[in-house]
């Protein structure tokens, strides 16, 4: 019998969740009586302990309270790496190559697994292997890549090489390497009908669940809560959107799809027994397309007492999906405006042509609700989309302000710069030059992207100074605006700070160090200027 490992490629940053497409391709092999060893290399090898003292210096350095990740650094794990391939003697490894920013540490490890198993057969795929499946395939010791969801077309792979006689050719979604040719076969991995998946948590102890949970611990302190692996969620697949900055119908083709309500239930109920989660995240693009199943998972928040929150689309929500929230414990929704300009969300494809020229109105009207409901309203914004020039700076702000959008403690912003990403219409629509092939500059946690200039949109109408300004600092300049409020409403805003404080860190000190996190973050707040 021929040995299987699926493992998931150490990352130059230490990513905070389990890998959500790689686990569930495991999951499927196993439910298909696929015997596999599994590996998660970017969480086994590292030291939460070591990470969590630096966590609290950081703290004492800022004197403020933040729950922003930090992501951790780690060094590629050869050594010990190697001595796992060796000590296993694998036939196939299956591996990650599916965030851009993340690529180079994916080759490193194809490398790494022909060296030490020069017979075994490498299989890849995700986002950026779909992108680039042939370069990858001529560059690097790689046999075979599944382009697109990958679950179905993994196990068709897997089964076709446990066979005597495998026939490659006859399986869509794939490219790969036969007598020193590249072959690309047709067809897609899409998955039809997700009610066929298994769900990820049969493999979230091979994926050490718990020492992700600790990692989390080590960089969030008592506030880990707020950021639990555990509680990550997809109920659905695919998004309605064209968007020219979003590369997701790579993978998905933008086709949407949902899980049953009963299917989603039912893993909403075995992750809340099983690993009770200090908070649930569903991080669907657009969570709320089926009516059905938006409902039914309201009605399960509604009757367990635990935080959950929610990504979803503007012309998704509306003001009734919006009452249904109520008394949910529901702690966030993140709306993705990205422009307050209706010209330029629809020359990039972020909403249809034809959509009426009330959006801002009832974006703006959904935003104050969220607020006056006491969820937080995250919205993200992108300056110096295609369509934008100088005057969308000040367009924003005045948006903002004139529609009182600016309640400090239940509207949040997250100001962007549009990013090519490879697979993006914006990538593609870029001349050869202004492309960047240098992985590593597309990692998120890239905080020099604006002065190098290799990896954003260019926008010849937006200047260059500007856009780092307001990126920088439109949410002070929101702030500041504050300043008209009465002292009594400012004073209300920090009380609810500090209760959220409260909420969010009592349940999760677990040391003395906790405590003292706890409560430094908690006078910080206090003392802040209002």
């Amino acid at each position: 019998m021929k040995k299987i490992c699926v493992l998931h490629a150490p990352k130059p940053y230490v990513l905070k969740c389990p890998p959500q497409g790689l686990m569930s391709i495991a999951a499927y092999l196993r439910g298909n009586n696929i015997n596999i060893d599994i590996l998660d290399a970017n969480i086994h090898y590292i030291n939460p302990s070591n990470i969590k003292h630096n966590s609290y210096e950081r703290l004492l350095k800022r004197k403020t309270y933040s729950n922003n990740f930090d992501t951790i650094k780690q060094d590629f794990p050869e050594k010990e790496l190697a001595e796992y391939l060796c000590s296993n003697n694998f036939d196939i490894v299956l591996t990650d190559c599916n965030f851009t920013g993340t690529a180079s540490f994916s080759f490193k490890t194809f490398e790494l697994i022909k060296k030490i198993l020069p017979n075994a057969i490498i299989i890849t795929g995700g986002m950026h292997a779909t992108i680039f499946h042939k370069e990858i395939l001529e560059k690097y010791p790689v046999d075979i890549i599944t382009r697109g969801e990958g679950e179905e077309v993994t196990l068709n792979v897997i089964k076709a090489l446990l066979s005597n006689n495998p026939k490659l050719d006859e399986i869509e979604g794939i490219s790969y390497k036969a007598d020193n040719n590249i072959i690309i076969n047709p067809g897609s991995g899409l998955v039809k009908d997700l009610n066929t998946l298994y769900p990820v948590y049969d493999v979230y102890d091979d994926f050490e669940i718990d020492q992700y949970r600790e990692y989390v611990k080590a960089v969030l302190g008592p506030f880990w809560g707020d950021q639990d692996p555990t509680g990550v969620v997809l109920t659905s697949r695919g998004c309605v959107g064209r968007c020219t900055f979003c590369n997701g119908r790579i993978i998905d083709k933008g086709k949407y799809r949902s899980l049953s309500k009963e299917n989603i239930i039912k893993q909403l109920t075995c992750l809340y027994d099983k690993y009770k989660p200090k908070k649930f995240g569903i991080y669907d693009a657009m969570f709320g397309g089926d009516l059905d199943t938006y409902k039914a998972v309201c009605d399960f928040f509604r009757e367990r007492d635990v935080q959950w929150g929610f990504e979803t689309r503007i012309d998704v929500m509306t003001s009734e999906r919006l009452d249904y929230v109520k008394g949910t414990h529901c702690k966030y929704i993140l709306y993705g405006l990205e422009s307050v300009n209706l010209n330029t969300l629809k020359l990039n494809r972020k909403i249809p042509k034809s959509t009426d020229d009330n959006y801002m109105s009832k974006a703006a009207e959904l935003f104050r609700k969220t607020s006056q409901l006491k969820i937080l309203c995250v919205i993200s914004i992108l300056y110096g989309l295609p369509g934008d020039d100088n005057n969308i700076f000040e367009n924003t702000i005045n948006f903002i302000l004139n529609n009182h959008l600016n309640n400090k403690y239940y509207i949040s912003y997250l100001f962007y710069i549009p990013i090519m990403y490879p697979g993006t219409t914006l990538w593609y629509e870029a001349d050869e030059n202004d492309r960047c092939y240098e992985w590593d500059k597309y990692f998120v946690n890239n905080e020099n992207i604006i002065e190098e200039g290799k990896i954003i949109y260019k926008n010849p109408n937006v200047d260059i100074c500007k856009l780092r300004f307001y990126v920088d600092n439109s949410n002070k300049i929101i702030s500041n605006a504050n300043n008209g409020q009465s002292r009594i409403t400012k004073l209300k805003c920090k009380k609810d700070k500090i209760k959220n404080i409260f909420a969010e860190g009592h349940n999760g000190i677990n040391s003395p160090l906790d405590f003292k996190w706890f409560i430094l973050s908690a006078l910080y707040t206090l003392i802040e200027k209002i």
